[in-house]
């Protein structure tokens, strides 16, 4: 039978109702027991007695997460000293061996260091008491280094130097205390000859170089103590230096016609990056820079546990350590920069993605991550992976921002459980950047590292660890162009010579001034004679350009060098140091046995960015670069076609034959590693195989060639080719260069 719809309803409103009234009685009104639950921090400092100049110890204190309920304790769990912060009063950050300059009860602020806001908002704070002392007296002993003996153009070896500071004082009760702390070459000043002897390359035959040391003492004193080392081993090479004469009649001057390096001032690839359109953040090339590196198991792999322990241990000696096949990246771009740049490269334990990064924002973009997958899948996951690694490190991310750019300085990522595979960006190795920026609080990752395992044990014949890759790549984070073709397979204008074309040997002189580890001597004049010493000293390399090149001034009186320009570089090659004659037989290139007069034509003139119409031009005045504030692009490249042509920044296609830079070789070949016979690289040129030998050399001897002009060598200069009015222009700017020099001698330093 049909039910009527509304007594239905009414029905089961009735039978609802009745059940709720048998729940209650008339005397027992409804109620709920509601429990308030509190998460706090309780900070145990009992251990936290300090005398005045001692350094404050994490290991003093326990930090505790306690849940209440009902204000009742039902759990504690202890934090890592990694996941809190600790601050004074004043906001200053209070860190792990700080030294204490407050005398009395001081208050430290306890927050956690999270972004979760259940806990972010937690904190406390606790008091340490800091005593008076008397008699103070304080002490440097140094540790005798491992290396006293050094070579000619050697440098020293700071890193290695370690001291221990002494102190004995009364305290306050004026018993006698003796504490001793162990410091290392960053806590130091280091002088010899009253020169910074981070900078220090031995230049003679000499014994009982006396080696200065000093410290800074928390109170300001400052101590000191000495050493000596000696330089007892001599080369052909590196303990003689090269005159050359220049000559321009085209030039004249009433002074000595040229600038030395301590009279010039230049800019930097840094200085690109605050402009460049690209918004690549470089590597700092100088300071100490610590870098992040973060093994990973990409989804879909697996890697045993003990082939990952065996990993870890291969990873740490490449980025630090001193015994590999040709030199760690620590001890490569410190040798390279003169010790200037200082590489400390923090290794977290191994990231497996598809674990450890499952909550984190951008995981469904990158969980299936496969070889074919593209650039903006790797990116997703490289700025995941780097808030993993900070937070995993022992550190905060301000301790990787030396520059304080808002940028972490640089962070590796090295995939296990996969071989190297050219067809796919995802196995193999590149260098690339999120384009992100943050802030000197909150920096981010910006540019990074990427390879796998197997790059960094291709060295078979020497079974040992071979860091040639990353080193490369790491000159790109630092802002460093390839020197080959990405489109023309084995053009290389630099002669398979270079760490940034074949992966071999130092970085050349044109590198070292981008990355500001050098400063040239500059030739303006007519008959200049100049003696330089081998490149493997600091500021040894000449510069010279085109005849009407004016040089203006600083306001500290510096000639103002602009290396984004057009000009020649000679510098003194020799077989030592990381050019020493190897044979690399995975990069089918090797270094030269010789030396002499290496010279190079570089463009490295910079496109501005149209306000109007998106296009790039070139500035009519190089120089313009140091007061524009538009976006920048350095569009000159190697590649000579393909997408990092000339032509892809809309230039003419006879813009596709400049080269950033060139080795003019000596024999007059037109130095590349091109295989084919074709009208490549230039209209009506036939280029086979012929990488750099010692003839490409300036040089002094049978069959050597001493000097250079540009009548002689032009079949090496790109304008050249397509000049048609039958002027005298030799650079691709078009200007006239009427510089030419001869190789005087080789001389012995005295």
């Amino acid at each position: 039978m049909k039910k009527n719809k509304k007594s239905f309803f009414l029905s089961i409103c009735l039978l609802f109702s009745c059940t709720l009234s048998a729940c209650k009685t008339n005397d027992q009104p409804t109620s709920s027991v509601i429990s308030i639950s509190a998460n706090k921090l309780v900070v145990d400092s009992s251990n936290a007695k300090y005398d005045l100049y001692d350094n404050f110890s994490i290991d003093d204190i326990s930090v505790k997460l306690v849940k209440y309920v009902d204000n009742i304790e039902v759990s504690a769990k202890t934090i890592d000293s990694k996941s809190y912060i600790l601050s004074y009063e004043d906001g200053t950050t209070l860190n792990d061996g700080d030294t204490l300059t407050k005398l009395g009860d001081v208050t430290i602020n306890v927050r956690l260091n999270t972004k979760d806001p259940t806990y972010a908002l937690l904190n406390t704070s606790f008091t340490i008491n800091v005593s008076d002392i008397n008699d103070l007296k304080q002490q440097l002993i140094l540790t005798k280094p491992s290396k006293t003996e050094y070579a000619v153009a050697e440098s020293f070896e700071y890193a290695t130097l370690t001291a221990t500071y002494l102190k004995t004082y009364k305290d306050a009760n004026g018993s006698e205390k003796t504490k001793q702390y162990n410091l290392t070459y960053s806590d130091l000043d280091i002088t010899i000859d009253n020169k910074n002897a981070k900078y220090y390359a031995f230049s003679k035959l000499e014994n009982d170089i006396r080696v200065n040391v000093s410290y800074t003492c928390p109170n300001n004193e400052v101590i000191s103590a000495y050493f000596l080392v000696s330089c007892t081993k001599d080369n052909e090479y590196d303990s003689k230096m090269m005159s050359v004469t220049f000559t321009n009649s085209s030039v004249s001057s009433s002074d000595k016609g040229y600038y030395t390096p301590e009279e010039v001032e230049t800019n930097s690839v840094a200085d690109y990056a605050k402009l460049s359109s690209e918004k690549w953040m470089y590597t700092p090339s100088i300071g100490n820079v610590n870098f992040l590196v973060v093994p990973l198991i990409l989804p879909g792999d697996n890697v045993s546990d003990v082939k990952i322990a065996d990993n870890l241990e291969l990873i740490d000696q490449a980025f630090n350590g001193d015994n590999c096949t040709f030199e760690s990246l620590k001890t490569y771009y410190a040798k390279s920069s003169y010790n200037q740049l200082n590489i400390n490269s923090v290794l977290t334990k191994t990231l497996n993605v598809t674990d450890d990064l499952k909550d984190y924002p951008n995981y469904s973009k990158y969980k299936n991550i496969n070889k074919n997958s593209d650039d903006s899948l790797i990116t997703s996951l490289v700025t995941d992976a780097s808030n993993w690694a900070i937070s995993n490190s022992g550190h905060e991310a301000s301790y990787f921002d030396y520059n304080k750019d808002g940028c972490i300085d640089g962070i590796w990522f090295i995939y296990m459980g996969r071989q190297q595979d050219s067809s796919t960006t995802l196995y193999w190795a590149f260098t690339s950047s999120t384009s992100q920026t943050g802030s000197v609080k909150n920096p981010v990752t910006n540019i990074y590292g990427w390879c796998g395992m197997d790059f960094l044990t291709q060295d078979k014949e020497n079974e040992n660890v071979d860091t040639h890759t990353i080193i490369h790549e790491t000159g790109h984070m630092l802002g460093l162009s390839d020197y080959y073709s990405y489109a023309y397979s084995g053009y290389s204008p630099l002669g398979t010579i270079d760490m940034m074309d074949h992966n071999v040997g130092d970085q050349n002189s044109y590198s070292k001034l981008l990355l500001g580890w050098v400063k040239p001597y500059i030739v303006y004049g007519n008959n200049v004679t100049i003696s330089l010493q081998s490149c493997q000293f600091k500021n040894s390399l000449i510069v010279f350009s085109y005849d009407d090149k004016k040089y203006t001034k600083t306001s500290n009186n510096k000639v103002k060098f602009n290396i984004f320009d057009e000009y020649m570089i000679l510098d003194y090659y020799t077989p030592t140091n990381l050019n020493l004659p190897i044979k690399y037989t995975i990069y089918d290139a090797a270094t030269l046995s010789s030396s002499g007069g290496r010279l190079y034509h570089v463009d490295s003139r910079l496109a501005y960015l149209g306000t109007n119409d998106g296009n790039y031009y070139l500035f009519n005045d190089p120089d313009d670069i140091y007061t524009f504030t538009g976006s920048v692009r350095r569009f000159i490249t190697n590649s000579e076609s393909g997408s990092r042509a000339e032509t892809s920044f809309g230039f003419p296609v006879t813009y596709n034959h400049f080269d950033e830079i060139r080795w003019i070789s000596a024999d007059g070949r037109l130095l590349n590693q091109y295989e084919k016979t074709s009208n490549f690289p230039f209209p009506g040129t036939t280029i086979n195989y012929q990488p750099a030998n010692e003839y490409s050399l300036f040089n002094i001897g049978q069959n050597q060639v001493s000097s250079f002009s540009f009548e002689e060598f032009e079949n090496q200069f790109n304008a050249t080719i397509s000049r048609i009015d039958g002027s005298t222009r030799f650079f691709n700017n078009q200007k006239k260069c009427s510089f030419s020099f001869k190789i005087n001698s080789f001389d012995k330093i005295s």
